[in-house]
Parts: structure tokens; C-alpha cells; sequence
């Protein structure tokens, strides 16, 4: 569980960097930085002190955001039937 929380923390630096870099103007105050940013944190803390285990139930909640961000990256790959299901 923690290199799949290290995963993850990578994932979030390199989705930061990507937002800012190709998409600046998407990449909002809340739902950009806080979120990834809270995030950080969090899993941080949870790594720091070994309670990673508990993270690793929450991994699938994360499909959701990644159906979201194809269908909105790629308008021609969005499915709402699939973000509904994965929901």
C-alpha cells in the first residue's frame, strides 16, 4: 500500500505540473491547488505514519476523476453512462 500511495503522490505532482503547464486556465484555485495540494498533504501524513493500508480502499474513487478528465480533455471520448457507472 505505500508504494501505491507513492503512486499516487507522483501522479498528483505530475498532474499539477501538466494542469499548469497545458492547461492554465482549467487548472482552478479549488478544484486545481487546493485540491491536489489537500491531497498532498494528506497522503503525506498518512505515509509519514504508516497508515497507508487504509488509503488503499480509496484508490477506485479516483476512476470517477479519471473518466471525467478523459471525456473533458478528449470532448469525443465523454460518456456520461460511464462516468454515471463508475460513480
Amino acid at each position: 500500500s505505500m508504494r501505491a500511495a507513492v503512486l499516487f503522490v507522483v501522479f498528483l505532482c505530475a498532474d499539477t505540473l501538466f494542469g499548469v503547464t497545458h492547461y492554465p486556465s482549467q487548472f482552478e484555485l479549488v478544484a486545481g491547488w487546493v485540491h491536489h495540494a489537500a491531497y498532498l498533504v494528506f497522503y503525506g501524513c498518512c505515509m509519514r505514519w504508516h497508515l497507508t493500508v487504509g488509503l488503499s480502499v480509496a484508490f477506485p474513487l479516483e476512476v470517477t476523476t479519471v473518466v471525467l478528465a478523459v471525456g473533458h480533455l478528449w470532448p469525443q471520448l465523454r460518456s456520461d453512462w460511464l462516468f454515471g457507472a463508475s460513480f
